[in-house]
C-alpha cells in the first residue's frame, strides 16, 4: 500500500479487506492496515459505506469484531466515530438494541453532527426493524463497490464525501 498521504481508493479497500481477512483467519491486524483503514473511513464516506456493506447476513459478528478491535486500538476519539456508527448498525441488525444504542451514544458524544449517526438515531427512534436497515445497506453495497472500482486510482482525499 502507499503511504498515508498518497492513499488511493483502492488502498482503502485493500486495508479494510485486510482487516476482515485477519479477523476471519484469527490473526493480528497489521498496523499499516489499521492505519490505512482509519484514514479511509475518516476521510472518505464511500469507504465507511464499503465497510458497512461488507456485513453480509452470515458475517455481522465478524464485522462487529473488526469494528470493536479497531476502536480499541485508536487514541483519537474522532477516528472512532465511523467505526462506532458501523458498530451501531451491525448491533442493531443483530437485534442487540442496547449495544446499538450504546455504540451510537459514543459516536454522537464525540461528533453530534456525524451524518450516519444522525440517521441511525432516527432509524432507532422510529422503531425500524434492524433487518430493514440491513436490507437497505445491502442494496446500496453494489453501488458503493461500483464507485470504488471506478475510482480505484483516485487519491482517497478526492471525492467520496
Amino acid at each position: 500500500m502507499n503511504t498515508t498521504t498518497q492513499l488511493t481508493w483502492r488502498d482503502g479497500v485493500e486495508a479494510i479487506d485486510t482487516l476482515v481477512s485477519a479477523e476471519l483467519d484469527k490473526q493480528e491486524y497489521p498496523q499499516e492496515a489499521v492505519a490505512n483503514a482509519v484514514v479511509a473511513l475518516t476521510t472518505n464516506l464511500q469507504h465507511r459505506d464499503y465497510f458497512l456493506g461488507l456485513a453480509k447476513c452470515d458475517n455481522l459478528e465478524v464485522m462487529t469484531s473488526v469494528a470493536v478491535k479497531v476502536i480499541n486500538q485508536l487514541d483519537n476519539e474522532m477516528d472512532k466515530v465511523p467505526f462506532y456508527t458501523c458498530l451501531c448498525a451491525f448491533y442493531y441488525e443483530l437485534g442487540a438494541n442496547e449495544s446499538a444504542k450504546e455504540a451510537l451514544a459514543f459516536a454522537l458524544q464525540i461528533n453530534s453532527e456525524y451524518s450516519l449517526a444522525k440517521l441511525l438515531y432516527r432509524v432507532i427512534e422510529a422503531g425500524w426493524a434492524g433487518k430493514r436497515f440491513g436490507a437497505m445497506r445491502k442494496e446500496l453495497h453494489s453501488q458503493v463497490v461500483e464507485g470504488m472500482e471506478k475510482n480505484a486510482d483516485t487519491p482517497i482525499t478526492e471525492g467520496g464525501n
